[in-house]
């Protein structure tokens, strides 16, 4: 396998993981994501993608979601997980939900949507 083409299941991998968490608690498990990863999109030309750590409340990670740069394998892009761990934090650790200082609402309240701009499409 050619590296880049391990670089685009990596993503694929990741983004199907990040598509399957839950901002609720899951039952079985009693956990939550430590990180939460929204889009912050205060107007039509601006697309980032934003993590929070939910432990402490504050943005950990934030990139130009519409650079391919930052978001396609053939540009060069790096997994958000490899990313997030060469600043030291997993992507994939779960927390107990007292040890969260905001909740996945709160952090999905910080992000801005330009309302017009989404009814576009």
């Amino acid at each position: 396998m050619d590296r880049d083409h391990g670089i685009e299941e990596d993503y694929k991998n990741e983004q199907a993981y990040h598509n399957s968490l839950s901002a609720v608690p899951r039952p079985s498990e009693g956990l939550v994501p430590r990180f939460f990863k929204g889009m912050d999109c205060p107007d039509p030309y601006t697309a980032d993608v934003v993590y929070i750590d939910v432990t402490t409340g504050r943005e950990v990670m934030r990139y130009d979601g519409a650079d391919p740069a930052n978001t396609r394998f053939d540009y060069g892009a790096k997994p958000d997980s490899e990313c997030l761990a060469n600043l030291g934090y997993d992507i994939k650790e779960m927390i107990e939900p007292g040890k969260a200082v905001v909740s996945h609402a709160e952090c999905a309240k910080r992000m801005r949507y330009d309302i017009g701009y989404l009814e576009d499409f």
